[in-house]
């Protein structure tokens, strides 16, 4: 199906379904999939702090289920979703043959208050973020990056199908042969992993560091995260070395001999430890060849008490340079730490979040400094609303702000004056660029277009922003963008797509159709 057909068939379905949202929720098989707790095992019910009222467009391999402001990551699934269905069937040599329903939430926040398959666990993870699968239903969500979402609807497709290759299909014969058949956990999200997402520079630095540190010696006690990129190495050795074709007669003879170490030695004629071997004997010679004349950089560590489990984020060194500020993450906790440069004593100044096994969401909270270094702001997520929190090191007291209309605020930044707080932010399953005031507690918006953008900074002594554009596919360019702060007086005319190519300046280019190598705006606010 072309492109053109393709959005005309969708325009139709699209209005004839937008008529009759609330008829899902009057069918048996609505009140079956979205049911409100009564069929949940007792006290795991979640808090949910907002009302989901879902509708939903449905095609002939799937459906797409979304609520208030997610039309459009509803659209963008089903457009996406119809051109890789086909793609993951070649690749794994197999059909999909039960129907796949996308429930599409607009951040991860959303998710979290789903009772949707509460009762099962968390059951594929990938580099891009994480992908629940309740049978044939794949839990989304949007985390302002467009890359990490389809990775994640890449992976519901290659979990589905792939459960219907080793379990059959039905839910009846997959939990029967699940019964008679466990896989290490390596074998498929590392396999899922590798559909998704494939092999990256991130992912590859990960490999390195665990090759050479040697904990990858011991692979089959590997559990979590460390078991999946072991794994998605593993699958990703197997196609440089004997092919992509073998992934599919791997898994198929597997479960003809439900026996995943006799799947390898079938195809590949390598015993499972011998291939084991030979992975690691290959990584490992790659990894110290490139090691050879590096040098580890000078310094002392921050945190000399190194605790596999926690997750730093958010370095932020204050303008003076006399603090640093950092969040950590452990199990669903996240702290906010403040670091003397000089004496070297730590204050934990906020403390969120709740010691749970669901995994934790990385995206907040956001720190940013005042340009007097006596503020932190810090933005997280709570009840499902945005909160900017500002730490007055003077006082020693906090205080807070709600942000409404905002699906997801991804960044912030403070103006020289300390007045104001660019943004980038979503709206829509959109994310552009707006600037705060902070006394008034408003926004403006300051762009408005298909483009993703990202980490906005005014520059030094200045009311010019910059900021990071992504465009497809994925190729990232910097791009400018002068605000003219004027008091409270607004003369703003948002910047839409034609506005934006009218004021690109001689000596920037386009490349393609939709790629801008440098942007000049002018915006009043």
């Amino acid at each position: 199906m072309t492109g053109k057909n393709f959005c005309r068939l969708f325009s139709l379905i699209a209005n004839r379904y937008s008529l009759i949202a609330l008829v899902v929720f009057l069918s048996a098989d609505g009140l079956g999939q979205f049911y409100n707790g009564s069929q949940l095992t007792f006290g795991k019910s979640r808090v949910q702090y907002n009302d989901f009222f879902w509708t939903y467009f449905r095609f002939d391999k799937f459906d797409t289920y979304f609520y208030l402001n997610g039309r459009e990551l509803a659209e963008y699934t089903a457009e996406y979703a119809d051109q890789n269905i086909r793609k993951i069937e070649l690749m794994l040599q197999s059909g999909l043959e039960d129907k796949i329903q996308f429930i599409i939430f607009n951040n991860l926040s959303d998710l979290k208050q789903s009772n949707i398959g509460l009762y099962g666990d968390w059951d594929t993870y990938n580099t891009g973020g994480v992908t629940r699968i309740v049978g044939g239903r794949v839990l989304l969500y949007f985390d302002g990056d467009y890359g990490h979402f389809e990775e994640q609807i890449r992976a519901g497709i290659a979990t589905v199908i792939l459960n219907q290759m080793m379990y059959g299909v039905g839910i009846g014969a997959q939990i029967k042969n699940n019964a008679l058949f466990n896989m290490p956990e390596w074998y498929m999200e590392g396999l899922i992993s590798y559909i998704s997402s494939g092999w990256s520079t991130e992912l590859d630095n990960i490999v390195r560091d665990a090759v050479l540190s040697g904990r990858y010696k011991k692979f089959n006690r590997l559990t979590g995260r460390e078991a999946v990129w072991a794994g998605q190495s593993l699958w990703h050795y197997i196609t440089m070395k004997y092919g992509e074709s073998a992934i599919p007669n791997i898994v198929y003879m597997a479960r003809m001999s439900r026996n995943i170490e006799k799947g390898f030695l079938y195809v590949l004629g390598r015993p499972y430890k011998t291939l084991l071997d030979d992975w690691l004997a290959y990584y490992t010679q790659l990894y110290q060849s490139q090691a050879e004349g590096r040098t580890s950089p000078d310094g002392t560590l921050i945190n000399k008490k190194i605790k596999p489990e926690l997750v730093y984020r958010q370095l932020k060194l204050s303008p003076d340079g006399q603090s640093l500020a950092y969040v950590t993450h452990d199990l669903g906790v996240y702290k906010v730490f403040v670091t003397n440069t000089k004496t070297g004593k730590k204050r934990r100044i906020y403390r969120g979040g709740y010691r749970l096994a669901d995994h934790p969401d990385y995206t907040f909270p956001i720190l940013a400094w005042h340009p007097s270094g006596e503020i932190l702001a810090i933005l997280t997520e709570r009840k499902g609303e945005n909160w900017l929190f500002f730490y007055d090191f003077a006082d020693k007291r906090m205080e807070y702000q709600i942000l409404y209309n905002f699906q997801k605020i991804l960044d912030i930044s403070y103006s020289g004056d300390g007045r104001y707080l660019a943004m980038s932010a979503v709206q829509k399953g959109q994310s552009d660029l707006f600037v705060f005031d902070i006394a008034a507690s408003s926004h403006e918006q300051l762009t408005n277009d298909i483009y993703d953008d990202f980490s906005p900074r005014f520059l030094p002594g200045s009311s010019e922003i910059t900021f990071a554009l992504e465009t497809p596919p994925y190729v990232m360019f910097i791009g400018s963008l002068q605000v003219k702060l004027i008091g409270r007086e607004i003369d703003r005319p948002v910047v839409s797509d034609r506005s934006r190519a009218a004021n690109i300046e001689d000596g920037s280019k386009w490349i393609g159709d939709n790629v801008i190598e440098l942007i000049n705006l002018v915006a009043h606010i």
